[in-house]
């Protein structure tokens, strides 16, 4: 996986504060230094001037067309428009337990499960989504982004292709799609789900707000960018083998133990207010806990998101 990468007109990046993944987690400072800014949102001026052209779908500035609102989407949705588009091939994807079996063999560790064979093409799947590009063109895609902003935001039209709106959400800079290039189209995935569904929704707008506070903002997409690649990483080392083959879905179990780790994360960064410089450590100690208790952890998900409620 490639880092995410911006531009010098969009976003100046301070100074990075650790790395787990290869998605980086960073301060999003004004471009202007000689003015003081309280957090990382843009200012209300940009967006109001941006919001004078909302666009009709794949339209850049929105000139000539009326402002709307495209209809919002589901998880279950954008997973089956995903499933058949084509997407790219993935080579003999291991699911973890045959490489970590050796290794056990030499450290006297216990191997996970295997994945149950009937699971193996939803696992080659979900891999592959992970390999697969955003794109402005495709509708699903665009829909999907559309309602991660307008849930979050509680916008009830459409936000312009490009603008800095995108960094209210936690976005690197102006064009979403680059920081989609790590994990692909399930990154997105996953922020949808937090975003959209019942259970996670009352966490999604606890997240924003912290996000965009004024004593600990951090960038939201950038942050959740970073746990999908973890829940990725403990797929692929076999972790989540076990509760895959217990609830018979692939699928089902990496939107949940995302959900857990950035659940975790929420409740440290909160109830011990951290900040953007303890971001990195943060990361791998939530990483470290998840992947050591993922089926208690996931047992005990309804609970604690019952808490945001």
């Amino acid at each position: 996986m490639e880092s995410v990468g911006i531009t010098d007109d969009e976003v100046q990046i301070a100074k990075e504060t650790g790395k787990i993944t290869n998605i980086s987690l960073h301060r999003i400072e004004p471009k202007d230094k000689n003015k003081t800014s309280k957090s990382s949102r843009p200012s209300l001026e940009d967006i109001a001037e941006e919001w004078a052209h909302v666009p009709s779908f794949g339209s850049v500035t929105g000139k000539e067309c009326k402002k709307m609102s495209t209809m919002a989407i589901t998880v279950d949705e954008a997973f089956c428009h995903l499933r058949s588009s084509e997407l790219p091939t993935i080579e003999t994807c291991h699911n973890g337990a045959d490489r970590l079996r050796w290794s056990a063999m030499f450290h006297w560790l216990r191997a996970p499960p295997k994945l149950d064979s009937a699971l193996k093409p939803e696992y080659d799947l979900v891999l592959a989504i992970t390999q697969c590009s955003f794109s402005w063109t495709d509708v699903v895609h665009w829909r999907m982004v559309q309602t991660v902003y307008k849930r979050l935001t509680g916008s009830k039209l459409d936000c312009p292709q490009y603008g800095s709106h995108w960094l209210e959400i936690g976005f690197q800079g102006s064009d979403p799609s680059k920081d989609l290039r790590g994990v692909g189209m399930l990154g997105l995935v996953n922020l949808l789900y937090l975003a959209t569904h019942s259970t996670t929704h009352t966490l999604a707008l606890k997240l924003y707000s912290v996000a965009n506070s004024e004593t600990q903002p951090f960038p939201l997409a950038v942050l959740s960018l970073n746990v999908s690649s973890i829940a990725v990483n403990a797929l692929k080392g076999g972790r989540l083998n076990k509760e895959c083959n217990a609830r018979h879905s692939v699928f089902d179990v990496i939107n949940l133990f995302y959900t857990v780790v950035i659940n975790y994360i929420y409740n440290v960064w909160t109830t011990e207010h951290k900040t953007l410089k303890d971001s990195g450590i943060l990361l791998k100690d939530a990483e470290r806990y998840c992947n050591k208790h993922v089926r208690r952890l996931l047992r005990e998900l309804p609970v604690a998101l019952s808490k945001h409620q």
